[in-house]
């Protein structure tokens, strides 16, 4: 079983100061009342699929002549947040909260455009292999990944205590 989820939104400079406010109250709200993780899998194993995961789409967009996504540590840990979020089941499935994250990239980054696919799935021995190939039979998710703006990256995996296994990938791009 596996479920996918595409965002794309560029983000005026105007609407990104509104947010920042929201997003950080909006934070430490959920911090302050989210629960303990339930997570079956170590930190190391959830750091290699998410290493598994920018390589196969690394993989994928060098065949097509692509630039290699560099993995971003920022980037990486608001997608592993939203992730722990939805495996929680703090945060439903999906982008919610999308706005906040994408406007923490804009204000710390120099980046002129911002995506995100989402993704769960249970019951696979390869979790990024399925994830990868889900993403790629959608218009939306493909688009993501193969857009040749995209230059960094950052992939966030979590399990929930039900062993789901929650993707987050944001992309983005250096302002030129």
């Amino acid at each position: 079983m596996g479920v996918v989820f595409s965002i794309f939104m560029p983000c005026s400079k105007y609407m990104r100061r509104i947010l920042r406010y929201g997003a950080f109250l909006g934070v430490w709200l959920l911090a302050m009342s989210a629960k303990e993780p339930l997570i079956k899998d170590s930190p190391k194993k959830l750091m290699e699929i998410e290493d598994e995961t920018l390589g196969r789409i690394n993989k994928i967009r060098d065949k097509k002549g692509l630039n290699t996504l560099k993995n971003i540590e920022y980037i990486r840990e608001l997608a592993r947040e939203h992730s722990l979020k939805m495996a929680q089941g703090v945060r439903s499935f999906g982008h919610r909260g999308w706005d906040e994250r994408a406007d923490l990239i804009f204000d710390n980054i120099e980046v002129e455009m911002v995506a995100e696919n989402v993704a769960y799935n249970k019951g696979y021995d390869e979790p990024s292999s399925h994830v990868v190939n889900d993403w790629l039979k959608s218009r939306e998710h493909k688009t993501n990944i193969m857009n040749e703006e995209f230059d960094i990256t950052g992939v966030g995996v979590s399990k929930s205590s039900d062993n789901v296994y929650y993707f987050t990938q944001i992309f983005a791009s250096y302002m030129k």
